[in-house]
């Protein structure tokens, strides 16, 4: 049953209960019929036998049978019996005499049916009307074979009325499941093709009221949620490439630096060493992306040192500035306490503010770390132009950038989404910065 399809199955359970309607009617039907004949069959013989009492006559101490309509015996199943004979019997051909001989003593009506069920008798005593004395029995019989007929021609009937109708109600199940099948194999049909090719897509029923719309909610909701899921690829692989990018360059640089100073055992040393510790970085950024991306709206497990992660991604970034001609500072609080966070997610959230602050500062950018309003706050304030009034309100999402920027608009959002994952929170002042530059604030949960 289980291999069977849905709209099969459906159609097979109606018309299993069509069978059993079907035959549970026709039993109640023929039953109903059976008893009818019956009765019909007792009324009839009931008639008969009271038109054979109106014939029969006492005439000087003997019965006898008048002209009516049983006056002819061997015309009907019709018996007189009396203590001294018979007065009237049907031909024998009728294999009853027998039978209806059998029932000549009664002294109260009796009705019986000889055992092959094609004769019934009705026997009823005949008495002198003048003294009540018994002096005949009556006795008539009906055959039952056209009332046996009319029930087997009815049950015949009622079978083949009920295949018909049998037949009849599969063919419209079939049909009528298929129908309202349809738009449902339709609709996957859509979502499975959606699915590969054009994940904007949606059925767009509106609320669900009946099964369909139902299902068209549902598949929304599913595309939705291969739509995110997608997004959520492309925003990982280009945050991947994003943050890799850096530690690439320098790594790559690095290992030219190497080759030419391969003369100099100290100067390869510490190219190893500057190798060996961007490798470590991009090790750590990876680590980290795949952390953030494993469940986004987990808040990270762990604590941290602000101050010292906002000391190392400075010390990262030392270089950078040096050759930009930017001063770069950390100016932190004397007591700045532990983050909800652990340190190697603060610095990747910290990273980006810090390489957006270079990118647009003229001569200066500050790090600060401090304690406000029971949360840990690690600003960065640059000289630079401050954020375009255009961009204020989108900044922080991802592919948003100015025209003039040589990223791709994944740094911030990146570092939103890192505060956000430690139940933190990302702040952009437009104009509060040094000298009307832009400030950008990662607030994060102290532990106490």
């Amino acid at each position: 049953m289980n291999r069977l399809g849905l709209r099969a199955r459906v159609t097979l359970v109606w018309v299993g209960v069509l069978l059993v309607s079907i035959v549970a009617l026709g039993a109640a039907g023929n039953a109903l019929l059976r008893h009818t004949l019956n009765r019909d069959a007792t009324v009839v013989l009931k008639a008969r036998a009271d038109a054979l009492l109106a014939t029969v006559a006492v005439e000087e101490g003997e019965v006898v049978v008048r002209d009516g309509p049983l006056a002819d015996a061997p015309a009907y199943q019709t018996w007189v019996f009396t203590a001294d004979g018979t007065v009237a019997s049907p031909p024998s051909s009728y294999g009853t005499n027998a039978f209806a001989k059998a029932l000549s003593d009664v002294t109260e009506p009796r009705e019986t049916t000889t055992p092959s069920g094609t004769v019934r008798l009705l026997a009823e005593p005949i008495k002198d009307p003048a003294t009540g004395e018994q002096l005949a029995v009556g006795v008539v019989g009906l055959l039952l074979l056209p009332y046996q007929r009319t029930e087997e021609r009815a049950l015949i009937g009622t079978a083949l009325f009920g295949l018909l109708v049998l037949l009849i109600g599969a063919g419209l199940a079939w049909r009528a499941v298929g129908a309202a099948l349809a738009p449902v194999a339709q609709m996957a049909r859509d979502a499975g093709e959606w699915s590969e090719h054009d994940l904007d897509r949606r059925f767009g029923l509106g609320p669900a009221h009946d099964e369909l719309t139902g299902l068209a909610v549902t598949l929304d909701g599913l595309l939705e949620r291969i739509a995110a899921s997608r997004r959520q690829e492309q925003r990982f692989s280009a945050e991947m490439a994003h943050e890799v990018r850096t530690p690439l360059a320098a790594l790559r640089g690095e290992a030219e630096l190497l080759r030419r100073r391969s003369e100099d055992p100290a100067a390869v040393t510490a190219g190893v060493d500057a190798v060996l510790a961007h490798a470590d970085r991009m090790a750590e950024v990876v680590d980290v992306l795949m952390r953030s991306v494993h469940d986004e709206q987990t808040v990270a497990d762990g604590t941290g040192d602000a101050v010292g992660a906002a000391r190392r991604v400075v010390d990262a970034s030392d270089s950078v500035a040096a050759d930009q001609g930017i001063e770069l500072s950390l100016v932190a609080s004397a007591t700045v306490p532990s983050v909800g966070a652990p340190a190697e997610l603060i610095e990747r959230a910290l990273q980006p503010l810090v390489d957006n602050a270079l990118r647009y500062a003229r001569s200066r950018v500050v790090v600060s770390a401090s304690e406000r309003g029971g949360d840990v706050w690690l600003a960065v304030a640059d000289d630079g132009p401050g954020v375009p009034q255009q961009l204020a309100g989108s900044l922080l999402e991802p592919g948003v950038r100015s025209e003039d920027s040589p990223g791709v608009g994944l740094g911030l959002a990146l570092a939103r989404r890192l505060a956000t994952s430690c139940d933190g929170h990302l702040d952009v002042d437009p104009h509060g910065g040094l000298d009307g530059g832009a400030l950008l604030s990662l607030r994060l949960p102290a532990v106490r």
